[in-house]
C-alpha cells in the first residue's frame, strides 16, 4: 500500500500542467525557452500572420489580446504522442508575444511548454511557428 501511495504522489507531482501564468513566467525567467524573430513588417500585418500560422499548423488559439500583443494557444495530441505516451500525451501550450518596435519592425517571441511533465511526445512549435509567420508575411 505504501508503494502505491508513493507512486501516486510521484505521478501527481510530474503531471502538473502549464498555465497562462507559467507561459508568461517562463518567458522572463527561462530565456532559453523563448525563440524570437524580428520581422520587417508593421504590427497589424504580423499579428494577422501569427493567427494564420496558428491556423495553418493546427495550433488552436484559446485566448488573445491584440492590444497587449498576446496569443495563447495549444496543440492537439498527435497520434505519435498518444502511441508513445498513452494517456500522458496532451500536446503543448504555446504563448506568442507580438511586440511593436516601430512602423516597420515587429518582434515575435514564442514560448512552448508541455502540458504535463510526462508528455514524451513533445513537439517544439517555436521554430515551426516563426518560419510559418515569415512565409505568411512573404506570400
Amino acid at each position: 500500500m505504501k508503494s502505491f501511495i508513493f507512486v501516486f504522489a510521484v505521478l501527481a507531482l510530474l503531471s502538473g500542467c502549464a498555465t497562462v501564468n507559467s507561459l508568461d513566467e517562463a518567458r522572463y525567467e527561462f530565456p532559453e525557452r523563448v525563440k524570437s524573430s524580428v520581422y520587417a513588417a508593421p504590427y497589424e500585418e504580423v499579428y494577422a500572420a501569427v493567427k494564420k500560422a496558428c491556423q495553418d499548423l493546427g495550433v488552436k488559439i484559446y485566448s488573445e489580446d491584440k492590444e497587449l500583443g498576446r496569443i495563447y494557444a495549444h496543440s492537439s495530441p498527435r497520434w505519435g504522442s498518444v502511441l508513445l505516451t498513452g494517456i500522458f500525451g496532451y500536446g503543448e501550450k504555446v504563448g506568442i508575444y507580438i511586440i511593436d518596435i516601430d512602423d516597420k519592425y515587429t518582434v515575435v517571441d514564442v514560448v512552448v511548454q508541455k502540458r504535463t511533465a510526462t508528455d514524451l511526445g513533445h513537439v517544439d512549435w517555436r521554430q515551426k511557428l516563426l518560419e510559418k509567420i515569415g512565409e505568411n508575411l512573404k506570400g
